[in-house]
């Protein structure tokens, strides 16, 4: 990232804080042993919602003004850069369409750490820690926020364009 006039608020807010990790949570979880990590069948207490990139879905969860502590299951797989939510069963159906985004219900298989403190790489809770979540995520909610934040690039994007081309245009001969 650039100098502090570079921010945008998909930077600053409190989820999107957790896209990189500090250097020693990296060293932790690129060696991280296999065995801390477990795969585990969807559709029995939860589907989970996977939404790429991991910046997108933390802003979403920014857009939503969650708490990081509120209990939610939140994870990130910093090796596929995606973002993990875990919903309750079959009431993620509505963010299927979504670009970016899987929905992963019964036949489906999700890595996660074997204990709640434990990271890897490819599954590290962000918020929640397994089996002391106390809530899921509202996906009707989640997929409001996503369109929601999608918006916003699109229009930070365009804006951004627009200054190229005047800055371009104001030293044209």
């Amino acid at each position: 990232m650039g100098s502090s006039t570079d921010l945008t608020p998909f930077d600053t807010a409190p989820w999107a804080a957790l896209r990189k990790p500090d250097d020693w949570t990296v060293h932790r979880m690129r060696h991280a042993c296999e065995h801390l990590v477990v795969l585990t069948p969807c559709g029995r207490d939860w589907d989970a919602i996977v939404v790429a990139p991991l910046d997108r879905g933390l802003a979403a969860l920014d857009t939503l003004d969650l708490p990081l502590d509120a209990g939610y299951a939140v994870l990130a797989d910093y090796s596929r850069r995606e973002l993990v939510v875990l919903a309750a069963v079959g009431t993620a159906d509505s963010l299927r369409d979504l670009p970016g985004v899987r929905v992963l219900s019964a036949g489906s298989w999700l890595l996660l750490p074997h204990q709640p403190s434990q990271c890897h790489y490819s599954a590290t809770w962000l918020s929640g820690r397994g089996e002391y979540c106390s809530a899921f995520l509202n996906p009707a909610e989640l997929r409001d926020a996503l369109l929601d934040t999608d918006a916003q690039r699109a229009r930070q994007g365009f804006a951004t364009l627009c200054r190229a081309a005047a800055d371009e245009s104001a030293t044209a001969p």
